[in-house]
This record gives C-alpha cells, sequence and structure tokens, in this order.
C-alpha cells in the first residue's frame, strides 16, 4: 500500500497534476505485480453494447494466459484488465481498459514477443483468429503511455 496519508497523497496529487475528472474502474483481471518507477501502457477500448461480458471472457482466456507466461519470466511484467464503472453510458469513447506494465522504459520499448508466447500458452488456438473476432467487438481508439509514481496494493 501507500505509506501516506490520504490528505499526503492528494496534496502530493494535486501538486504533481492538475485533476479535471476520474474515472473509477473495476479490475475484472490482475496479473504480476509493478513497482514504482515502472511504466505502463493503458490501453482503452470502446466495447460494443451487449459485448463486455464477451470482451472480458476473451481477455480472461486468451491474453490472461500470455500475461501470466511473461509474468513468470520477467518479474515487474504485470498485466491488467478493467471495466468502466463510472462514469457511464454510451457516448463515452471507451468503457473497457488494460494495462501492459514494464519494469523498464527499455522493458516497454523492447515490448514482448506475443505470437511466440501465445503459441506456447495457446497451441490449439490461433492467435490471428482470437485477435481478428476480439476486433469485431471492440476497438481501441487510445493508447497512453505512463510513469507510476506510486503503487498501491489491493
Amino acid at each position: 500500500g501507500i505509506a501516506m496519508s490520504r490528505e499526503t497523497m492528494i496534496a502530493k496529487r494535486d501538486e504533481l497534476s492538475y485533476l479535471v475528472g476520474v474515472d473509477i474502474w473495476r479490475w475484472q483481471e490482475r496479473v504480476g505485480t509493478s513497482e514504482k518507477g515502472s511504466y505502463a501502457r493503458l490501453n482503452y477500448y470502446k466495447v460494443k453494447p451487449g459485448m463486455t461480458a464477451e470482451w472480458a471472457r476473451m481477455e480472461s482466456t486468451g491474453w490472461k494466459l500470455l500475461a501470466e507466461a511473461v509474468a513468470k519470466e520477467n518479474p515487474g511484467t504485470a498485466w491488467r484488465a478493467a471495466t468502466l464503472a463510472m462514469p457511464g453510458g454510451q457516448n463515452l469513447p471507451y468503457n473497457a481498459m488494460t494495462v501492459d506494465a514494464f519494469p523498464s522504459w527499455a522493458a516497454l520499448g523492447k515490448g514482448i514477443q506475443a505470437r511466440a508466447i501465445w503459441n506456447k500458452v495457446h497451441p490449439n488456438t490461433d492467435m490471428t483468429a482470437h485477435m481478428d473476432r476480439l476486433a469485431t467487438i471492440v476497438e481501441r481508439p487510445r493508447i497512453d503511455v505512463v510513469k507510476l509514481i506510486e503503487v498501491m496494493g489491493k
């Protein structure tokens, strides 16, 4: 957890940024751990109406297994899948997210050998077919890269 009071954390946040809005996310899956000072790629998704459960199932049965293998081989690598709890509404540009965390800028730049790892953890599932199916239920309108200045536990 964070070793500071709520007031100190808010003061630090306000010192580092200007808060204009807050998204509240509900984590669906968590793999690995990340540390303060590491980097994360935030993949924002717009899941089509009525397809959120299918998206979550595909992330849980598809990418999660790949993320587990990566986290096991590369400490400090993590992955999360989340759905947007608030705000809500069909007009939002995104309603789901995955987070790929890397222990360093170099590791983020290097990325992972997704297809090779996929073939190891999913020997009977074609990655292209899985990703093509995913593309029919979700769009990715935005990707951000951030440096983690604080990390909270469960």
